[in-house]
């Protein structure tokens, strides 16, 4: 006799996944919140914002999932995903709100779901805003082994007032960056690749002389959030730029005219360890470094020189990194980097 259980699809998992995540929300943002977990919809009130404009972001982990599953280390994964989203929202200088996950998965396992249902809602509280709903699938046929995928949503808030306007963005403007603490979220396919991760996992507890540290535990290193640092210093900035997948070729032009190229000097920031384990052990090209990763620095701000001080002074973690000048061959140069 077929049932859903026999399918691979187990309810009892299902809804004890679903207490957990609850009882997880209801600890970290408190009962009111969490009693909104498992129902049809969320609803949020916006009668105390007098001209709201909704700005909204979805993202994935991608591959650092595999990580967390072959390390069975699940308590930062949620801060991945949380502060990605409020990092591209962050660009507009939108307040994040409230968030949304979606968890897939081969086979339920209710006290993974609930490490990262927790690690999803304490992220939320660092970044001021709700974890209100979600979707975990169990999908056996789709999702194979201990694989799962994780996804978010945000939506934030702003005043018509503060809406970024680019247009400001000219040449002789400084590029002023915050270091990331390491690869973030973006480039484990090729992480696992160079490291041949998914032949030999036991890879990643080996320790690393370069690194000070274990290889899963410098990967593992969560997403950071910038949401403090931008808010520090949001009126004095131009333009802001979140070094994702696609690096710095991809990323910066998404917020520059189309009459300046951003030149970087890298001589002016420490390179993360990790980054060059990558490049020599995988033979990676330097430009392929450049377009994949952030080479530790995860955001990039764009100010006018008269307020350079004043940011480097607010933000005490920022670096003079780069200016724009007039616009050559690439939008993007990285000195010392040939680029095609």
């Amino acid at each position: 006799m077929n049932s859903y259980q026999s399918s691979g699809v187990n309810r009892n998992s299902a809804n004890q996944a679903k207490k957990l995540i609850a009882q997880a929300v209801s600890e970290i943002h408190g009962t009111s919140t969490g009693n909104l977990i498992g129902k049809f919809g969320a609803s949020f009130d916006l009668s105390k914002y007098e001209s709201p404009i909704l700005i909204s972001s979805t993202d994935g982990v991608g591959t650092k999932t595999k990580l967390a599953s072959m390390t069975n280390n699940f308590n930062y994964i949620g801060f991945d995903i949380v502060n990605a989203c409020v990092n591209d929202i962050l660009v507009n200088r939108a307040k994040p709100l409230f968030f949304l996950d979606y968890i897939g998965t081969s086979k339920i396992v209710p006290e993974t779901i609930g490490k990262i249902a927790r690690s999803i809602a304490s992220a939320c509280l660092e970044n001021e805003c709700q974890l209100i709903g979600g979707e975990t699938a169990e999908m056996p046929g789709i999702y194979t082994g201990e694989d799962f995928d994780l996804v978010g949503f945000v939506v934030g808030v702003l005043d018509d007032s503060k809406i970024c306007d680019n247009t400001k963005v000219k040449k002789g403007d400084v590029l002023v960056g915050l270091p990331s603490n390491g690869i973030h979220t973006n480039g484990f396919s090729l992480i696992r690749n160079v490291f041949k991760l998914d032949e030999f996992p036991s890879r990643l507890s080996q320790f690393e002389p370069s690194l000070n540290s274990t290889l899963g535990d410098e990967l593992l290193k969560p997403h950071i959030s910038y949401l403090k640092q931008i808010n520090q210093s949001a009126k004095q900035v131009k333009a802001i730029c979140h070094i994702t997948g696609g690096g710095f070729y991809e990323n910066l032009p998404r917020v520059l005219p189309s009459n300046v190229t951003a030149k970087l000097y890298p001589s002016s920031w420490d390179i993360p360890n990790i980054f060059n384990l990558i490049q020599n052990e995988g033979n990676v090209t330097d430009e392929e470094m450049w377009n994949v990763f952030n080479m530790g620095m995860g955001m990039i701000l764009i100010v006018s020189p008269e307020n350079l001080t004043n940011i480097l002074s607010n933000i005490p973690e920022s670096t003079k990194i780069g200016e724009l000048i007039e616009k050559n061959n690439h939008q993007v140069i990285i000195d010392g980097i040939e680029s095609n």
